[in-house]
């Protein structure tokens, strides 16, 4: 299992997907970057987010993870009927609830 510098790599060259930047630099900190836990999982995701017809759930977990990253630390899909499909999420911040800000984002 790659890490670090290898596993950038690897998600960049055979993904094209870079990994994501939490809170950038201020006042001269270090940017804070996702884990590799999660820049791993969002790689491997991204081939489901090149659909023909439509995104697949984790399509949409890939989509949720890169846009909305620096806000959302998981999330999952379900299947619902009639082609319905509900997000779980658990926010960064605070409890993990999202805010109401974040549930309109999405």
């Amino acid at each position: 299992t790659s890490v670090g510098a290898d596993l950038d790599h690897v998600a960049i060259t055979y993904k094209a997907t870079e990994r994501l930047v939490i809170s950038g630099t201020a006042g001269g900190a270090d940017a804070v970057l996702e884990s590799d836990d999660e820049y791993r999982a969002r790689a491997q995701l991204s081939d489901e987010a090149r659909p023909l017809f439509g995104l697949t759930p984790g399509g949409y977990e890939w989509r949720v993870r890169k846009l909305y990253g620096d806000r959302v630390k998981h999330v999952r899909t379900r299947k619902r009927p009639a082609g319905w499909l509900d997000l779980i999420v658990l926010a960064r911040a605070g409890d993990g609830t999202p805010p109401e800000t974040l549930i309109g984002d999405l």
